[in-house]
């Protein structure tokens, strides 16, 4: 009987490699002291969680020093329809630095 050799395993590293924010479509809403809310952007946005906090706070509001951010990702099915939807200008516009 022959021995096959035992072969080796390529792809395997031991280095994992950092990975960033990733961007996706948010919806992002202020909410009013009276429970009213504010639509801020009337298209969801393609970027990460922190720029549509940045765009957000530059945009909305204030009313009595107090205000309320609701920044909500889509679901995936809204992701991907977003996607078809949007231009490459939609998608490049807030993920550039």
């Amino acid at each position: 009987m022959t021995r096959i050799p035992k072969l080796p395993n390529y792809g395997k590293s031991h280095f994992s490699i950092p990975v960033g924010p990733v961007p996706v479509f948010h919806r992002i809403i202020q909410i009013m002291n009276n429970s009213s809310s504010n639509i801020l952007f009337p298209k969801p946005i393609y970027c990460t969680r922190e720029k549509a906090l940045q765009l957000a706070v530059s945009k909305c509001t204030f009313e009595n020093d107090l205000i309320t951010i609701q920044i909500t990702p889509l679901i995936s099915a809204e992701q991907h329809l977003m996607f078809l939807e949007s231009t490459e200008l939609d998608l490049t516009k807030y993920t550039k630095d």
